[in-house]
């Protein structure tokens, strides 16, 4: 994916509700997330929990948690909040 990103860094890497956002905006945006991720994180930190819609921000943070080599847990807003709670658990 990065590989793609320095070849085509002007190419589309997202498209949401009629916004695009190209690979370099979406590589420079996701590795700013990611420095600030690595402040808060503790080396036993191997998931991150993310709450949030479906929405570009979300796709971000994302990719700067697999930056960090973390993994993420996907929480719903929508969800009631017993099955956050369950996959939280599930994912522990």
């Amino acid at each position: 994916w990065l590989a793609t990103a320095a070849e085509f860094p002007d190419r589309p890497a997202l498209w949401y509700e009629g916004q695009t956002i190209d690979y370099q905006t979406f590589v420079r945006k996701s590795f700013g997330i990611a420095l600030e991720l690595k402040k808060h994180l503790q080396p036993a930190d191997a998931q991150v929990a993310i709450l949030a819609e479906r929405i570009p921000e979300t796709y971000l943070a994302i990719f700067a948690i697999w930056l960090c080599g973390r993994t993420y847990v996907p929480l719903s807003p929508t969800h009631p909040k017993e099955r956050n709670e369950q996959i939280l658990q599930a994912a522990s």
